[in-house]
């Protein structure tokens, strides 16, 4: 092992290598970093439409409960048929 640090230090081709791999480690843990910020961007994204659908569903699921039972045959027979007129 530490004929391959001397080797680095020590050789021209070593320290373009040492510079080459130093350089592209740096990019692939900054590409690692960007990623990830996607990532929990997107599972915010996520979570937030889907608390707003929980809440257009809450809201429904309220307004239903709310009203009586003929009342909501009345809403669901418009649905599956025309109104008569």
């Amino acid at each position: 092992m530490m004929g391959f640090f001397s080797w680095l230090a020590g050789t021209r081709a070593g320290r373009w290598t040492a510079i080459i791999m130093a350089a592209l480690a740096a990019f692939f843990i900054a590409a690692a970093r960007i990623f990830s910020a996607g990532q929990t961007a997107e599972k915010s994204k996520q979570d937030k439409a889907s608390l707003a659908a929980y809440r257009k569903r809450s809201a429904a699921d309220d307004e239903a409960s709310r009203r009586s039972d003929s009342a909501n045959r009345t809403e669901l027979a418009r649905w599956v048929r025309k109104p008569d007129r």
